[in-house]
């Protein structure tokens, strides 16, 4: 069966839908007096997510250029929410790694995402979101590499 363009808008709805639904899952007034904008709370998560990494992965994974990564990385730091370190063997390489702040703020927005998941699940009956999960699951195995967000946070 083919694939009808009125398929194709009605998904592209409500992944979009679903994708404002996360970009705003924030503690809002955190993390030196002000919230995150979307792209300092994707960095902020992949460092979390990811442990020490450097500012080329982080913008690599987030798929933006190495200017805009450096910019975010700078108001997190800014913020005291990420902390910058020299690789003892090669001082020329720069490691990113969350603060305790950060690591707070990290934990505070895996939270509400979880949150958000759970009220779009709510929306299904327990067989539906099996399905569902699965579904989505099988989706983004073939989109992107499967975040570690953990659910005991």
């Amino acid at each position: 069966m083919a694939i009808t363009e009125e398929q194709l808008v009605l998904l592209y709805q409500s992944v979009q839908q679903l994708i404002r639904s996360l970009k705003v899952a924030q503690p809002q007034g955190r993390g030196g007096g002000e919230g995150l904008n979307p792209t300092d709370q994707q960095a902020l998560t992949l460092i979390g997510e990811s442990g020490p990494c450097t500012l080329g992965e982080v913008a690599e994974s987030l798929g933006v250029p190495l200017s805009t990564a450096s910019s975010a990385v700078e108001r997190l730091v800014q913020k005291g929410l990420v902390e910058r370190s020299r690789v003892a063997s090669n001082r020329r390489i720069v490691r990113l790694a969350l603060t305790a702040a950060g690591k707070a703020m990290f934990a505070e927005v895996a939270r509400e995402q979880l949150h958000q998941c759970q009220a779009m699940l709510e929306a299904l009956d327990g067989p539906e979101r099996e399905v569902f999960i699965a579904l989505m699951a099988k989706i983004a195995s073939r989109t992107a590499p499967a975040p570690t967000l953990r659910a005991d946070l």
